[in-house]
């Protein structure tokens, strides 16, 4: 990561005051009056941030849980989820198919011995 280097020339100065002024006159067009673009009030921005975190920050109910839910260390291995074994086929299926093929039988068993 290269960080992006800024150099305050005499350019880039001029360029400032130009924008300011461009700014500036653009405010005092009778357009934009018009509009009454009211100026910010900082106070009750900063009351907003009081009650809202930003995105960077976690909320006491975020850090709570959070710090809940990771491990340090030394429990690590505890707390780490593991795969259950689980079986290849489902007994009760299994057993099902075993049932389904001993009536199979039996209803064979029976036609032969019902002629």
């Amino acid at each position: 990561n290269e960080r992006l280097r800024v150099f305050d020339s005499e350019d880039t100065l001029e360029d400032a005051e130009q924008s300011q002024l461009k700014m500036n006159e653009f405010q005092k067009d009778e357009k934009v009056q018009a509009i009454k673009i009211k100026p910010i009030d900082y106070g009750k921005l900063n009351k907003l941030y009081d009650n809202f975190v930003s995105q960077k920050e976690l909320s006491a109910e975020q850090t709570y849980f959070s710090s809940s839910f990771t491990s340090s260390e030394d429990n690590s291995s505890r707390t780490k989820p593991s795969m259950a074994s689980m079986p290849r086929a489902n007994p009760m299926l299994v057993d099902l198919n075993e049932m389904e093929i001993f009536f199979q039988k039996l209803f064979e068993l029976l036609e032969k011995n019902s002629k």
